[in-house]
């Protein structure tokens, strides 16, 4: 009626299968309390919270100890120089003098003669002394001639010739005869006389435009 089991089976406990946990060992556990224990200590130093807080200290008021420094060592500063400076003494000339002083170097100088006023006495003195002054004479200025001095020539005959030349251009001619120291005797041969001098340089451009050489002179009346 029941069945039976075969022989030679047996029954296998269930092999559990192995966990992928992995267990953290206890040593490495101590070091990271230790290293934990050491971080807190750190910052309980640092933070020091047991000690009271301090009010800060305002950095634009100096101390006293400083301010006292500083006086120091102004007063050596000064002593230390005091003996390197030159003192230039002041001059007795810089020193005003009193009034008595600057009224002693006044000298008062009188004239010697009084000023002279004008009076009417001398005004009419003076008009009748010009009234009898020497007269002035005045002379009208002059006017000046101009001339053209052809040649001069020992022979009269010569001296003619040439004159006719000179009316042949159109032009005034004269001979004047003139002596000399020596007891020479000359014959000028002149063109003009000419109102001015342009009137004369026009009159010797004829001339040379005849072959005739002449030289402008300026004569006075």
């Amino acid at each position: 009626m029941f069945g039976k089991a075969p022989r030679g089976a047996t029954q296998r406990p269930p092999v559990k299968e192995p966990s992928n946990q992995k267990l953290i060992p206890g040593w490495l556990w101590m070091i990271f309390g230790m290293l934990l224990g050491l971080f807190i200590m750190v910052m309980l130093y640092l933070w020091q919270p047991w000690r009271p807080a301090q009010r800060p200290i305002d950095a634009t008021q100096p101390s006293s100890t400083q301010a006292s420094d500083d006086e120091t060592n102004k007063d050596y500063q000064f002593y230390d120089l005091l003996p390197k400076q030159q003192v230039t003494p002041v001059p007795d000339e810089a020193v005003p003098t009193g009034n008595t002083n600057a009224a002693e170097n006044i000298i008062v100088v009188q004239p010697t003669t009084p000023p002279v006023e004008p009076t009417i006495q001398g005004a009419v003195q003076d008009s009748a002394n010009a009234s009898h002054s020497d007269p002035v004479e005045i002379t009208a200025a002059t006017t000046p001639q101009y001339i053209l001095q052809v040649n001069s020539y020992q022979n009269p005959d010569d001296a003619d010739a040439r004159r006719a030349e000179i009316l042949l251009v159109g032009l005034p001619a004269d001979v004047r005869q003139s002596a000399l120291a020596d007891g020479s005797t000359w014959f000028r041969v002149i063109s003009g006389p000419f109102a001015n001098r342009a009137e004369a340089l026009n009159a010797q451009n004829l001339l040379q435009n005849s072959g005739i050489d002449s030289l402008v002179v300026e004569q006075r009346k």
